[in-house]
């Protein structure tokens, strides 16, 4: 095994279905979809590049039925053998960053009470989180996180500084007061506020910042088309 290239990794199978759902794992609903995706991506940054490849099931391809035949014979009589092979350099660095997410996401988990964050079953973005323009994608996660250029977010760091509107309103600057009363957004909020209404969606923070599972699909679809 050692001999063999491992900077080039073909995996063969006859499940179509299942090749096309790990390739378009940011729709899926399925989280083994995604740690599939994720193995591989550890893969790729680790030097190994792995390809999957769709193989007809048993349709004259050679050795096919012998292979089968192997198989029974081997659960029916095991030989009690067992195949020892060491992991490649490539492999512990998937193996560690695997872990490493794991762990990660337990203490996000545990200790991180943000509702974006409540009720997540993997690490990474979710499909509607990810725009084509990094603004996009930036300027909605400074929503969800809470940590941003509003006054209520910046006091907590200077605290001199007052948390009020920085345009007269008589509430703090936060990120519920932006995106639902804030009187200069008022054009762009009725605009959203029509669309969410013909998809019967509520207009409320979590709904406006894309966290409510609820409404997730709907909510993707609706933001890809912004």
């Amino acid at each position: 095994m050692n001999n063999l290239d491992s900077s080039n990794v073909f995996i063969f199978s006859d499940s179509l279905s299942a090749i096309s759902a790990i390739d378009d794992h940011l729709f899926s609903d399925n989280n083994l979809d995604k740690e599939i995706a994720e193995i591989i991506s550890n893969y790729k940054s680790s030097g190994t590049r792995v390809t999957l490849c769709w193989i007809p099931s048993d349709v004259d391809i050679e050795g096919n039925v012998t292979a089968d035949k192997l198989v029974t014979e081997g659960h029916i009589n095991p030989s009690g053998g067992k195949i020892l092979n060491t992991l490649t350099p490539a492999e512990l660095i998937v193996k560690f960053k695997s872990n490493r997410n794991a762990k990660i996401f337990e203490y996000f988990i545990k200790y991180m009470s943000h509702d974006w964050v409540a009720g997540r079953k993997f690490i990474g973005p979710r499909p509607w989180f990810v725009h084509s323009d990094r603004k996009i994608t930036r300027a909605p996660f400074r929503l969800r996180s809470e940590h941003n250029g509003l006054r209520k977010s910046l006091s907590k760091i200077d605290k001199s500084l007052s948390s009020q509107c920085r345009h007269g309103c008589e509430k703090d600057e936060s990120v519920e007061h932006v995106l639902l009363y804030y009187r200069k957004l008022s054009e762009e909020r009725n605009e959203m506020s029509a669309r969410l209404t013909q998809n019967k969606i509520p207009i409320t923070k979590k709904t406006l910042r894309g966290v409510e599972e609820a409404h997730r699909r709907t909510i993707q679809n609706f933001i890809r088309c912004c």
